[in-house]
């Protein structure tokens, strides 16, 4: 178990608790409240990558708010990422650290040995030895300009990278397949979410640049490389025919009478669990007597 203090990294027993090593580093220079943590702390196959010596700038005023984030200023944090031995703690190599662009620790991944650090992830780094593996920085011509950062962290797959600037973007960190789509956007503090080669976009309740924005809850495929003329291409499953029609037995908003409210105790078929989309679920009160 290794945990993350503000002057040192700790080992400890995952058996007995007691610490098994520690490693001093530089406190980081916290000037100003932020509302989400600055450091960061990965193991991965016997090296433990940490963040440590950041500095806050005296004053920061974004919206009000006090972010580190996609404020010009967040250059200024300047901390450092050090990557220690599991085993004794010993030091491997370091790097420059910088916090997330909106509010939040570093994003950092690591893939087949390979770290590859952000914001902009110019420059991975083999995992042992802090070998400068590539230089490229990809996000000088696929980020949009303006707009800030999303509220959200990127997240990453086995071969991409997804970052959350304007809408999802993707670094193809073994090749030139890069993309973006400006349109689709996670929820706050959450985001996308890569899964079944597929990217999910939750509903959200984002109100920035709500011209372009897209609604609803939606599965993000690759482009297609076949097509298919089979008429039976959409699979129907058990809720198929209980969705709104003209007949639709799906129990609707309306005035409370005892027949919506048995209709509205059975489980619902559809997302958010009724047509009328409030996501509400009937139950006794336990603390009723």
């Amino acid at each position: 178990m290794f945990v993350k203090t503000d002057r040192s990294v700790v080992c400890l027993s995952a058996d007995s608790g007691k610490p098994l090593w520690r490693r001093e580093l530089a406190q980081s220079q916290k000037k100003i409240k932020l509302y989400f943590p600055r450091e960061k702390l990965i193991v991965k196959d016997g090296v433990v990558l940490v963040s440590y010596a950041g500095k806050d700038p005296a004053v920061l005023n974004k919206d009000i708010q006090e972010f580190l984030g996609s404020h010009p200023r967040v250059r200024e944090y300047d901390g450092k990422l050090a990557a220690l031995s599991a085993e004794d703690g010993s030091f491997l190599w370091q790097s420059s650290y910088l916090p997330n662009l909106e509010g939040a620790p570093g994003e950092i991944y690591v893939s087949n040995g390979v770290v590859w650090p952000g914001p902009d992830y110019a420059q991975p780094r083999d995992l042992r030895t802090g070998e400068v593996k590539q230089t490229r920085n990809i996000i000088e011509r696929l980020w949009t300009d303006g707009h800030h950062y999303r509220c959200y962290p990127g997240k990453a797959t086995s071969r991409y990278i997804i970052t959350a600037k304007r809408g999802i973007e993707m670094i193809d960190m073994y090749g030139d397949n890069h993309s973006r789509n400006n349109w689709a956007r996670g929820t706050c503090r959450v985001g996308v979410t890569p899964c079944n080669g597929l990217v999910y976009a939750p509903p959200h309740s984002c109100g920035c640049y709500v011209e372009a924005k897209i609604f609803g809850f939606h599965a993000l495929a690759p482009a297609r490389t076949t097509h298919t003329s089979n008429p039976e291409r959409l699979e129907k499953g058990p809720a198929y025919e209980k969705l709104r029609t003209q007949n639709s037995k799906l129990p609707q908003a309306g005035p409370h009478t005892a027949a919506t409210t048995r209709a509205a105790a059975r489980p619902g078929p559809a997302f958010r669990r009724l047509s009328s989309r409030h996501g509400k679920q009937a139950s006794a009160d336990s603390s009723a007597r």
